[in-house]
């Protein structure tokens, strides 16, 4: 039906959009006329405007660096046919820069451009299509100089009233930056380079475009705040396919008045559409976007560098900071880079170790800074500003995310929990340096044993205020004489008690299968309303040579909770979940794509995830990650078993075949710092597990007596 009912769609909208821009023009008190008169004075004063200064009312310049998106996937040349489909005008200049990628597949895709991979290119789209304005010796795209050297020749060549720049790539959050040049080992831009980048060409943005993951943060913000009025960008991965190029830029050509403001707004809701209209489900479960204007970003600033300052007085208090981490673990995170969700955290701990000011702060503040904001129904508790947020992180890593975070309180604080790493002396100039915490208060120790009935138990024998979650891996041997494991996957089903630091095993002798076929089932996400897991699949290289190996692939699978769990806003009350007695929670599993998982050789998120339809008719074998319990590392991956997939292949949980296994439990404390169990190994008959403990603690006492290093 919604294909049939487009024509008459896009009409209706021309007439809102044509009646939102009028009562934003009132409301904006730019003329006090009627809303038809307001949006036919605006459009005339458009083309006023451009007889009068011989400039475009916009130039667009997308700063397109193709990587292995544009190399092995095509991605890049996806959006630029996007483009092609649009029906341009003189009020907008289009400019691009093409670079940074292996090779480019626009050429077969007949859009007139012959793209080199040997050189910068620059492009323009009019109503001729696209043609080649300018050609330079290869360069670094993710060189801040490359980037600032573009800016400034685009608005010397094509000057415009108002300038829009879209950086288009792969993305990494706070701490690991932005585009990536395929042809330069790899490099990127850190957010500190793009800052000044910016500002090195001398051009103001009315708004700046983020087509790249994980940059709709608070340290993004920060960086480009003297350089543009509003930013876009998602707090999420951006799927492969991009944002609506055809749609956002149409409407610009349709309505080239408009502000950062007003473009932002539509521009959200244009990507949130094209996920819709494609079905894809997989990317619309999972997607954010938002516009953030950036003259607001020093009140959220404020607000954030207070709320860390009561955060630091915490770390006195183990069990009032552990309340804290507790309450605020699910916050909204993303893919896995440490990136979290700023108002989400802050409306979590109001009363849980966070003043009711100090959180209304933050929330008031970024629900100001934050003109538009779309998300899936699994990131609704996403508020379009992120922040890093790893206190765990190595000195390498703090030392970089130190160049890019501007709050002396937020830096303390990291310095505070990190025995081995300082904060820059500016640091301490601006806020006091408070005493060296009690160690010995976030210290974990504990013992393993057998209970009565059975089950292995895990004892918090010191730190148990420090405990935020345990968690447990399972193992399978494939060999036993030759002491080879394979890890099932890592999972939360763990029954125990946070007051008295006591846990046990929840096992049942059953485990996920795809299709039959047992597998891997990695936790890598947990929040209030789902799990989510990576079961990694592999496809032969070459079916008459299966010693060559498998292409891997990365099944993403959610488990989705009969009902949410507690603590997700300020009116929850601490423990109130939907977790059974038995340590359970009652749900289902739901499949929403495959994807690579990380690009290349620096660890960014992949874009191509894909719908799992495309796999129908396909035969894959599940992988299971060979696992050295004894050193904690993962080797090659061993087939389990082969699965053809099609609309009826789901995952089950099905009993486990009679054997030798062995159960880890993951125990993560109040900073994120995981500290993983010595494995016990316990044989399965088919009904009850024989766990064998003893075996174990002698091998601790071992290591202890080899190492005098106690496990």
């Amino acid at each position: 039906m919604r294909k049939h009912m487009r024509g008459w769609l896009c009409a209706c909208m021309t007439v809102l959009v044509l009646l939102t821009m009028g009562v934003s023009a009132l409301a904006e008190g730019t003329d006090a006329q009627s809303i038809e008169t307001a949006a036919i004075s605006e459009a005339q004063t458009t083309e006023i405007t451009a007889k009068k200064t011989d400039k475009a009312e916009w130039t667009v310049m997308i700063y397109l660096c193709g990587t292995d998106l544009e190399s092995r996937w095509g991605m890049a040349t996806y959006n630029l046919s996007e483009i092609a489909k649009t029906d341009p005008n003189d009020a907008v200049n289009v400019v691009i820069q093409t670079g940074g990628a292996k090779s480019w597949e626009a050429a077969k895709d007949e859009l007139g451009l012959e793209i080199s991979n040997e050189k910068i290119q620059r492009w323009t789209f009019d109503g001729n299509g696209y043609a080649m304005a300018d050609e330079q010796p290869d360069a670094n795209m993710a060189d801040g100089r490359t980037l600032t050297d573009f800016i400034q020749w685009t608005a010397k060549n094509y000057p415009a009233e108002k300038y829009m720049l879209v950086g288009w790539d792969h993305g990494g959050g706070s701490m690991r930056g932005l585009i990536q040049d395929e042809l330069h080992n790899g490099a990127i831009m850190s957010l500190e380079d793009f800052g000044s980048a910016l500002q090195n060409s001398g051009v103001h943005m009315e708004a700046i475009v983020l087509d790249t993951c994980l940059m709709a943060s608070l340290e993004t913000a920060q960086a480009v705040q003297d350089s543009a009025s509003y930013l876009i960008a998602a707090e999420e991965t951006v799927p492969g396919y991009g944002t609506s190029y055809e749609a956002w830029l149409q409407y610009l050509y349709d309505y080239p008045y408009i502000s950062g403001k007003q473009f932002g707004r539509y521009f959200c809701d244009a990507v949130q559409t094209k996920y819709a209209e494609l079905n894809d489900d997989s990317n619309s479960l999972f997607l954010t976007f938002s516009c953030i204007d950036l003259s607001r970003i020093d009140a959220v600033s404020e607000a954030f560098n207070a709320m860390f300052g009561e955060l630091r007085a915490l770390l006195d208090d183990a069990e009032m900071f552990g309340l804290f981490s507790y309450m605020t673990k699910n916050t909204d995170s993303y893919s896995g880079t440490g990136m979290i969700d700023l108002m989400d955290m802050a409306r979590r701990a109001r009363k849980y170790g966070l003043s009711a000011k100090a959180a209304g702060d933050v929330i008031d503040s970024v629900s100001e800074a934050v003109v538009a904001n779309v998300k899936g129904l699994y990131h609704s508790y996403s508020q379009g500003l992120s922040f890093w947020y790893e206190p765990k992180a190595g000195v390498a890593i703090l030392d970089h995310y130190a160049r890019n975070c501007k709050s002396a309180q937020y830096l303390a604080f990291l310095d505070e929990v990190n025995m081995g790493w300082n904060a820059p002396e500016w640091v301490y100039e601006q806020v006091e340096r408070q005493p060296d915490i009690a160690r010995e208060d976030y210290v974990i120790e504990y013992e393993l044993s057998e209970t009565e009935d059975g089950h292995l138990q895990l004892t918090i024998t010191n730190g148990v205020k420090a405990v935020m979650a345990v968690d447990y891996r399972l193992l399978k041997a494939v060999d036993k004489e030759a002491n080879q494991w394979v890890s099932l996957g890592r999972d939360f089903n763990v029954v125990g008690d946070f007051e008295t630091g006591i846990f046990r095993d929840n096992f049942d002798g059953t485990w996920p299968t795809l299709g039959g076929a047992l597998c891997s089932m990695d936790m890598i996400d947990s929040t209030s309303k789902y799990s989510l897991y990576n079961v990694t699949l592999g496809q032969l290289m070459d079916s008459k040579h299966p010693e060559y190996g498998y292409n891997s692939y990365n099944l993403r699978v959610g488990y989705v909770y009969d009902t949410m769990l507690g603590a997700e806003t300020t009116e929850s009350t601490e423990g109130e979940d939907a977790q059974g007695q038995d340590g359970t929670i009652p749900g289902h599993y739901e499949m929403y794509g495959v994807w690579t998982g990380m690009s290349n050789n620096i660890e960014l998120p992949s874009r191509d995830s894909q719908p799992v339809s495309l796999l129908y008719g396909e035969t894959l074998t599940t992988l299971c990650p060979a696992y050295d319990p004894m050193y904690r590392s993962m080797g090659g991956d061993v087939a389990m078993g082969r699965v053809t997939f099609s609309e009826k292949t789901a995952i089950e949980v099905k009993p486990l075949a009679r054997g030798t296994y062995a159960y880890e439990f993951i125990i993560t404390d109040v900073f994120g710092q995981e500290i993983t169990t010595l494995y016990v190994p316990f044989g399965w008959d088919g009904e009850k597990a024989s766990f064998r403990v003893e075996d174990t603690n002698i091998m601790r006492e071992m290591m202890y007596i080899l190492s005098g290093i106690s496990m």
